[in-house]
């Protein structure tokens, strides 16, 4: 047959690259299901209800889901991001906590063994709440989770870390990520 055509040479690369950076198939959008965490599984108990979740927020692959506490003073809003690739998941990360240290004046900042560059905001926001924002990345995929309390009730650091680590774990079994 000869020599391939430059614009068959440019279609396999285009392919190629789609193909390499695609985020990780699913199904459909309901596979996006088992990626947040049900807080009444790390509580034993039944005191969190949800909205129905949000799936793919601001058009980004994933899930969104409020699950609000039955006394109405606390909530925890998960968000779990697929972006195609790790790197982008780190950049998502970054735009993440500038928007949680504009959110809590003063907040402070720690690192966090959960997932890839976990880190844990904890501050009063400026609606005068608690509040702990969780961030880590996992692979392609970015998690934020934002527990909100009453000012004199911040989450307690032993929730935020086991719900961090089955979240870390529903997204490695969700996503099959090293």
């Amino acid at each position: 047959m000869g020599r391939p055509s430059g614009l068959l040479l440019a279609a396999s690369a285009s392919i190629a690259t789609a193909v390499l950076t695609a985020p990780p198939a699913f199904a459909d959008a309901a596979d996006y299901d088992g990626l947040p965490v049900d807080p009444n599984v790390i509580t034993d108990s039944v005191a969190y209800h949800s909205d129905a979740p949000v799936i793919d927020p601001d058009g980004t692959p994933g899930i969104e889901i409020v699950y609000t506490h039955r006394d109405g003073t606390r909530a925890i809003s998960d968000r779990v991001l697929v972006l195609p690739d790790p790197q982008e998941a780190i950049a998502a990360l970054d735009v993440r906590r500038g928007d949680a240290l504009a959110d809590i004046p003063g907040a402070t900042s720690r690192p966090m063994a959960i997932g890839q560059n976990g880190t844990l905001i904890t501050g009063r926001a400026t609606n005068g709440q608690s509040e702990s924002v969780l961030l880590f990345t996992q692979g392609p995929a970015v998690a934020a989770v934002k527990f909100s309390g009453a000012a004199s009730d911040p989450v307690p650091l032993d929730l935020v870390t086991d719900y961090g680590k089955q979240q870390d774990a529903n997204i490695h079994a969700a996503l099959n990520t090293q």
